[in-house]
């Protein structure tokens, strides 16, 4: 039982030890601590020849500003309006009734 308290213990006080260290910021910017510089992968290069990029004419005519005319505004029609008769039910509200403290002054 010792065992288990005193690893638990161990692992607590670990923590508590290299956990400030790791969040540890600069700059701004995450501190990396684990670098990955021993590790290389190198990216299989592509046995093709890139294809060309065929050429673009470029037209040498000036582009002309075209002047859109602007369509004229439509009348829109007046909304109708509908009587529709719903039956409501009317609210009844109940006063509450306020009692109010009488005090008495006995002479």
């Amino acid at each position: 039982m010792k065992a288990v308290k005193m690893g638990k213990a161990l692992i607590g006080l670990a923590l508590m030890i290299s956990l400030p260290q790791l969040t540890r910021a600069s700059d701004g910017k995450p501190h990396l601590h684990l670098s990955m510089a021993t590790v290389k992968i190198y990216m299989a290069g592509d046995t093709l020849v890139p294809k060309p990029v065929p050429e673009q004419k470029s037209n040498s005519k000036p582009v002309e500003s075209i002047i859109k005319e602007v369509p004229k505004a439509r009348r829109q029609a007046v909304p109708v309006a509908i009587n529709v008769k719903v039956p409501v039910k009317p609210i009844i509200t109940i006063k509450p009734k306020i009692i109010k403290p009488v005090i008495r002054i006995l002479h």
